[in-house]
């Protein structure tokens, strides 16, 4: 805590012992005396053990479709078709007149932007045959 680190650093000053009792290690109010010894967990290690599932945050989605018509006069199907379109969400809002960094949680949106929110642009879109779903 910070009075642990702030006894330290007065410790170390006065270059005695503390209450405690002993002197505090050399570095010890920045920290450094313990960051080499063993069972101390650096940053490093913790992103080196999490790296395989990490990802970055993504604002693009996949979103697939299907449609089917029917004969009015049978009833059988006349048509069917799949559709995958990638549509990514950019910071925009809809209504341009809002900053990209205004926040709905601060009542400043216009009605537009309260209702539609941000700009998605589809980027890619194609149609599916049914064996490559």
């Amino acid at each position: 805590t910070l009075e642990v680190m702030l006894a330290l650093a007065r410790a170390e000053e006065a270059g005695g012992a503390e209450a405690g009792g002993g002197a505090a290690p050399s570095g010890a109010s920045q920290g450094d005396a313990a960051s080499t010894m063993p069972g101390w967990v650096l940053q490093g290690d913790l992103l080196q053990a999490l790296a395989p599932g990490l990802s970055v945050r993504s604002d693009t989605f996949t979103i697939r479709a299907y449609g089917s018509v029917l004969d009015p006069v049978s009833g059988k199907l006349s048509a069917e078709a799949y559709v995958e379109a990638v549509v990514q969400r950019s910071p925009e809002y809809v209504d341009t007149n809002d900053a990209p960094a205004a926040s709905a949680a601060l009542g400043t949106l216009s009605a537009s932007n309260q209702l539609a929110g941000r700009k998605f642009t589809v980027v890619d879109i194609r149609f599916l045959d049914e064996s490559s779903l």
